[in-house]
């Protein structure tokens, strides 16, 4: 009979694949925390981009007639909802590489909370659901937004700590 020859692994492989062996924070892999963060980063987008369309069909849901001088509520709600919906959508295909642009839909989700006082919004029952809709609106963009802001950069480059080692 012939000995049994037993293979080792070598002593410089970090992570083994065929074992189960626990690793130490300090070289555990991030991936997973970035996973995570870019997952929230696209979630939130996507949810902005709802928001955008949402926008552009509000105006014919909610029949703005009456909503505003030369540049109503109506339009304004079109041109800010396909801005949020194409800055989402730039979001949601890179969350990582483009999430400075999250700022550019805050800034339009501040001014839907604004937009219905700056552009003299007519009295009336059309002109309160414009409002309403802006507002409500506006601060879910602002709020998702940043999420999505803080979760790309995040998953971008990590914490402070972690990019020290």
């Amino acid at each position: 009979m012939e000995p049994s020859v037993r293979r080792q692994a070598p002593a410089n492989r970090p992570y083994p694949p065929d074992t189960d062996q626990a690793v130490p924070a300090e070289q555990a892999p991030t991936t997973r925390r970035n996973s995570a963060q870019v997952a929230s980063a696209v979630m939130a987008s996507a949810l902005v981009f709802i928001a955008g369309i949402w926008l552009i069909i509000a105006p014919f849901s909610l029949d703005y007639r009456n909503t505003g001088g030369e540049f109503s509520g109506y339009w304004n709600d079109v041109v800010i909802g396909v801005a949020l919906a194409a800055v989402a959508l730039v979001r949601i295909v890179s969350p990582v590489a483009t999430a400075p642009l999250s700022v550019i839909n805050v800034l339009l989700g501040m001014w839907l909370i604004i937009a219905p006082f700056i552009l003299g919004y007519n009295e009336g029952a059309d002109a309160a659901a414009a409002t309403v809709n802006d507002i409500i609106v506006g601060v879910l963009v602002v709020l998702l937004a940043t999420v999505s802001l803080l979760s790309g950069r995040s998953a971008e480059g990590g914490t402070n700590l972690e990019r020290a080692r």
